[in-house]
């Protein structure tokens, strides 16, 4: 292979440890090393033949009843699946990645060591109660009410890489990187899915004082907040319009208006370019009936928002449930971080199995690798988000998103335009 071929390791090999050795080939596959080499670089032959012994992998490719991972002199059954496991790990990972997108920057990661479903205790009728405090007085408490939260259990996910006796023989290193590279797809692909039916409203595990909610509420008689709209995101209006939703919105537990902060606004792939260009626009002019023009800065600007491009993973989610008219059309307004979670047992690991002959003898494979994480989507506050329905349609659970031609009209005196 580039940079080490068989007798540079064999050199290796003989002059360190086993753990010298392996720490040494590990870190020349080490992103951060200056030229550093890439996974597409090893060699499984060569590995296999300085690990094992080069005339135990000659003679095991002619000879089954020859198991390589066998213990015997010059055998490193461990320095091999450690240095394999390496370009699996970095070629795992980085298409785990990959896959994942954006989806990350929808969800606030939270460590969570709860192997069940968890309730979370919440503050109840606190109202205001940043009251004074007179001189020798004792501070007021804030404690626990009976309001509380049950987040969902997290669920386990892996798949297993193998590495056999014929990848090492006729160095079928591609297809080892192509096996790992389809785990981290899968499992990447896996996360990013869930997150997103959870942002469109698919899944609802908002879990409130012991009632389940849907996440986007239409603002029928009874929902406890309204985040569900119509406005067609077009101009700076629309934005104006929706956060008037926000106005109405306020904290259950004080009675006070949510403090939305930093806001964000997620939109579709093909509808990208046209929030940039109503956010980015250096003014904003409005023309009568009469032909007075009146000409202003832009009321909306990249400065108070930051825009995400949702990513067509998102749209396909969109397509699939058949719950919007106009999925390109979608679009948020809000905190994502604030509003929804990722609540994760453990990240994406690679393991590494311990050498065992028996599986070489039952199975022809010398090492495997498992690619895992846990975790679980989760909806923590509703009300830092807003979503646009799109166009008319239902929501999962069947209500009515918008009614026919709900999208707001052009303004009867000459409509507003953004440049």
């Amino acid at each position: 292979m580039p940079g080490i071929n068989y007798r540079e390791l064999q050199k290796m090999k003989d002059k360190m440890t086993s753990r010298e050795f392996i720490a040494e080939v590990c870190s020349a596959f080490d992103p951060k090393v200056e030229g550093h080499l890439k996974p597409e670089d090893l060699s499984l032959y060569e590995t296999g033949c300085v690990c094992f012994g080069e005339r135990r992998v000659r003679e095991a490719k002619t000879d089954p009843s020859i198991l390589l991972t066998e213990a015997g002199d010059g055998v490193d059954s461990t320095a091999f699946s450690e240095i394999t496991g390496r370009v699996v790990t970095t070629r795992m990972i980085d298409e785990y990645n990959l896959a994942i997108g954006p989806a990350e920057q929808l969800v606030t990661t939270e460590p969570n060591v709860v192997n069940d479903l968890e309730r979370k205790p919440g503050f109840s009728g606190l109202g205001d109660v940043a009251e004074a405090v007179h001189e020798g007085m004792p501070y007021q408490n804030v404690g626990f009410g009976e309001d509380f939260q049950d987040m969902p259990r997290g669920q386990k996910y892996g798949l297993i890489v193998p590495v056999t006796r014929e990848a090492v023989f006729f160095d079928r290193t591609g297809q080892l990187l192509e096996r790992a590279a389809k785990v981290g797809e899968v499992l990447g692909y896996r996360k990013a899915r869930e997150i997103y039916q959870m942002v469109i409203g698919v899944t609802n595990n908002y879990n409130w004082g012991g009632t389940a909610y849907n996440t986007f509420l239409p603002g029928a008689a009874g929902d406890p907040w309204t985040n569900i709209h119509s406005q067609q995101l077009i101009d700076w209006t629309n934005i104006d319009t929706a956060e008037e939703l926000f106005q109405e919105m306020t904290d259950p537990n004080t009675g006070q208006p949510i403090m939305i902060g930093g806001r964000q606004i997620g939109v579709m792939p093909s509808r990208f370019s046209n929030a940039l260009r109503i956010l980015n626009a250096m003014d904003v002019r409005h023309t009568t009936a009469g032909g007075v023009v009146t000409v202003s800065p832009n009321p909306k600007s990249s400065r108070s928002y930051q825009l995400i491009d949702m990513g067509p993973l998102c749209r396909s989610e969109a397509v699939a449930t058949n719950d919007f008219g106009e999925p390109n059309e979608l679009w948020w307004l809000g905190d994502f971080r604030k509003t929804f979670a990722y609540r994760e047992n453990w990240s994406i690991q690679t393991l590494r199995a311990p050498p065992n002959s028996t599986v070489e003898f039952h199975r022809d494979i010398v090492a495997q690798f498992k690619g895992t994480e846990r975790g679980v989507a989760a909806v923590n506050n509703p009300r830092y988000m807003l979503i646009s329905s799109g166009s008319c349609g239902h929501s999962s659970s069947g209500e009515t998103l918008c009614t026919p031609d709900a999208w707001p009209a052009p303004d009867s005196e000459g409509g507003n335009a953004t440049r």
